[in-house]
């Protein structure tokens, strides 16, 4: 039996067609327009700020740690963590018994060389001035003037026997109570008022370079997160002191500016403050990875008709987050977020 011949041109035409679309469609895969899926933002106008964001808590402007100057064991120390106290209150006071004994023995030294003064001086009363006799009257008055600093520094040590606020406040932290022996120096308790809050930051080693005295601050509570307080720094710590962790920081203190609504904070609220070391307001700005350094030129991806361009920029005042953008674009431009395997043109796909 001899082969169809019109089957068999059928069936090359179609393995021809089959072969020529599997060339075609390998060809396409192979050559077809790569499209890249991207993040994009909108080139806008906002502050750009360069900060150093450290935590604290309110405190206060007047603090006072009490103690005496003397060594003794407390007989009258009342207060408590939270009592208030009025300027004038007797904080505490130690045994004075031995400070009263020293005292009277040096005033009944006093009187003795007084009175052996006065009685030299009535046997001279009638004798001619001589310098003998001056002499003799300076003999005399060496011990009493040994006894009048003695009186003198004995009556000061029994006056150190109490001791009293110089401010009207709170208490805040008891160390010492009645029948302990404290040491000259050591602190019975600390006191602080509430008529001039203040803000304290705790700051590394590492910013404290940054900071200065009257750097602007924004401090945010964390009582109240929606609210900026405004203050400046007033006092820079000069050397460390460990926090509540025993990490080892400085301390700042922050004075809030008139119009804060001073009244609306209290005294160990914890919060943020934001110390502003830059700030650029209402700038072009972009987020920082849409940016790309080359050869100390910096560039972005410019997103135009489904496109990436490669676009040379010059930059302003560069932030933790955001850049200032001086040139090179303009408001509303829309820019890769993403920069990875796009090059010069390439099709682009916003997420």
């Amino acid at each position: 039996m001899k082969p169809n011949i019109k089957n068999l041109l059928t069936f090359k035409k179609i393995l021809i067609v089959v072969i020529l679309l599997v060339i075609a469609f390998f060809l396409y895969n192979r050559f077809k327009p790569v499209v890249i899926e991207i993040d994009s933002q909108t080139v806008q106008r906002s502050d750009v700020t360069l900060d150093i964001t450290s935590d604290g808590k309110i405190t206060s402007g007047t603090v006072i740690s009490a103690s005496f100057e003397i060594t003794g064991s407390i007989v009258y120390q009342p207060f408590k963590v939270g009592d208030k106290i009025t300027k004038g209150t007797r904080l505490a006071s130690i045994d004075g018994r031995s400070y009263r004994l020293a005292y009277d023995r040096a005033l009944k030294d006093f009187n003795l060389q007084f009175s052996q003064l006065n009685e030299f001086d009535l046997t001279q009363k009638d004798k001619p001035v001589s310098d003998q006799s001056n002499l003799d009257r300076k003999q005399v008055d060496i011990p009493l003037q040994k006894t009048v600093s003695l009186v003198e520094d004995a009556r000061n040590n029994l006056s150190k026997t109490s001791i009293y606020s110089p401010i009207s406040g709170v208490v805040t932290s008891v160390n010492k109570k009645t029948g302990e022996t404290i040491a000259a120096t050591q602190t019975v308790l600390t006191i602080q008022t509430n008529d001039m809050p203040e803000f304290t930051a705790e700051i590394d080693d590492v910013d404290i370079v940054k900071v200065k005295l009257g750097q602007n601050v924004e401090i945010i509570l964390d009582a109240d997160p929606e609210t900026k307080l405004i203050g400046s720094i007033t006092e820079i710590a000069p050397s460390k002191t460990k926090n509540a962790n025993g990490i080892d920081v400085y301390l700042l203190k922050i004075k809030f500016s008139n119009g804060n609504g001073n009244n609306a904070v209290f005294l160990d609220q914890n919060g943020q403050a934001v110390i502003i070391l830059k700030r650029q307001s209402n700038t072009l700005n972009i987020p920082n990875s849409a940016i790309i350094t080359e050869n100390g030129q910096k560039y972005v991806y410019l997103i135009r008709n489904s496109r990436a361009l490669k676009t040379v920029i010059s930059t302003g005042l560069e932030a933790d987050f955001d850049t200032e953008i001086t040139t090179g674009l303009t408001q509303g431009d829309l820019v890769s977020l993403s920069t990875n395997n796009l090059k010069d043109a390439s099709r682009v796909k916003i997420k």
